[in-house]
């Protein structure tokens, strides 16, 4: 008897990056997307914006408490491009006090915007592709609901391969 060839499923990629850079996706919208996303991390505790724009926000945009009393906050960069002095101009504008201190970008950063902000010990940067893998990361019912929140049902199912949720019936 001959052995049967067993076939091999098809390879669906995901895509790694979440479409934060989409020209349909305004400042407004990534900016709440960043706040339900910080909201949704581990150990935080309550985020909120600091102030709306137009306002002086000390060089901020969300500022998060963590469960153990430390205060993280967010800078939201929408940009086609990070370069190190708009990084370098991000941190010395900053004059809110925090722990920790990170800027959120819609596009990926270069190895020269990291050696940057790696210079200041208290900054981090999450460019989309660190965004994306976090969100990946998060409870899968409240990554379902940030993705299908922003950017729909097809980002759900494209992006993290989740169905839509079925009520349980008995």
């Amino acid at each position: 008897t001959k052995k049967a060839k067993s076939i091999s499923p098809p390879v669906l990629a995901r895509p790694e990056q979440l479409p934060l850079s989409d020209p349909n996706f305004s400042w407004e919208k990534f900016e709440a997307f960043c706040h339900e996303f910080v909201s949704s991390l581990e150990n935080v505790e309550e985020v909120h914006h600091y102030g709306k724009r137009g306002n002086f926000q000390r060089g901020i945009d969300l500022v998060a408490k963590l469960r153990d009393g430390r205060k993280w906050v967010f800078q939201c960069k929408q940009r086609k491009k990070f370069t190190p002095a708009q990084a370098r101009k991000a941190v010395s504008a900053t004059t809110y006090k925090a722990d920790r201190y990170i800027l959120l970008l819609t596009c990926e950063a270069t190895i020269d915007v990291r050696d940057e902000i790696a210079k200041h010990s208290d900054w981090n940067l999450w460019d989309v592709r660190d965004i994306s893998m976090n969100v990946r990361n998060l409870p899968e019912d409240v990554a379902r609901s940030l993705v299908e929140t922003h950017f729909g049902s097809a980002w759900r199912v494209t992006f993290l391969g989740l169905a839509a949720s079925m009520p349980f019936i008995s």
